[in-house]
């Protein structure tokens, strides 16, 4: 079954819930206000705030998890004491897409390439330099025809260059007008985007997955998670269990020793460019 990108978010979550915290609040009703907001933001999809209204469960509310508003279906009375227990992660949805897209945009360098994406372009008279496509990371090979029945041979004087952010194919000589120049190139990665969105649709093999998810955790530990220890700032109501800066700094250590483990048997695949 195709990995997807709602499969990766749902591990990386996994594997940083030990790194959730647990936080209350309380307020008090004046029968007016419907909205509240919580003093965390990034409220974990994988657990639902708890709610007391003078003591008694609630359900009659929704919470935007990456803001961290409460709004009540109906304002709670005046009076009422209100208390909220719930769980909070140090990144939200965008955070995450980007840690994984991060992910994806390194690993792009490292997966074996067994295929190469093709091109063609038709030369022009006295014209040596070509506009190569938007998508190309690296040009491998040059090949030209004369007609449509004629076989392709491989062109062995060209290079490449850029010029105001675009890059160019220059044959040193110049072909004929009429032939068919093809370009055999590896293409610049892609990402993911919709939940939906699967490890082919990013041009990456089933067996690179752990290796984003891997990653990814990594870079959510560093960006994220450490600054906040560094700075004291994580918290929950009992004062126990808060990550130190040190614990953070060995798991994202062990994060990224598993993503190297993977990328390694990643490499190990079949040859390249088959």
């Amino acid at each position: 079954m195709a990995t997807t990108l709602s499969d990766i978010k749902r591990e990386v979550r996994r594997l940083l819930s030990d790194l959730d915290e647990t936080a209350y609040a309380q307020t008090t009703g004046d029968g007016v206000t419907g909205a509240f907001p919580l003093p965390d933001q990034n409220i974990s999809a994988d657990y639902n705030v708890g709610c007391l209204v003078n003591g008694v469960p609630t359900a009659g509310f929704t919470v935007d998890r990456d803001s961290g508003w409460v709004r009540f279906n109906t304002p709670p009375a005046s009076g009422a004491d209100i208390v909220w227990e719930y769980h909070y992660t140090q990144y939200n949805e965008a955070d995450l897409l980007s840690a994984i897209n991060d992910a994806v945009h390194n690993i792009w360098a490292e997966a074996p390439k067994t295929k190469l994406d093709t091109a063609t372009i038709i030369a022009e008279s006295n014209k040596s330099e070509y506009v190569l496509p938007e998508d190309c990371a690296r040009l491998i090979r040059v090949d030209r025809r004369s007609s449509p029945e004629s076989p392709y041979e491989k062109v062995r004087e060209w290079r490449v260059f850029e010029d105001n952010g675009a890059k160019y194919l220059y044959i040193l000589s110049s072909p004929s007008p009429g032939e068919t120049i093809r370009l055999h190139y590896i293409p610049e990665p892609t990402f993911f985007f919709d939940d939906t969105d699967t490890m082919d649709m990013v041009r990456l093999p089933e067996r690179a997955k752990w290796a984003i998810i891997y990653l990814t955790c990594f870079y959510l530990c560093e960006e994220k998670l450490l600054p906040r220890a560094r700075t004291n700032q994580f918290k929950n109501a009992e004062g126990v269990n808060v990550p130190k800066a040190y614990e953070v700094q060995r798991i994202a250590a062990d994060f990224r020793t598993l993503a190297d483990i993977e990328l390694r048997r990643m490499r190990l695949g079949p040859k390249r460019f088959s």
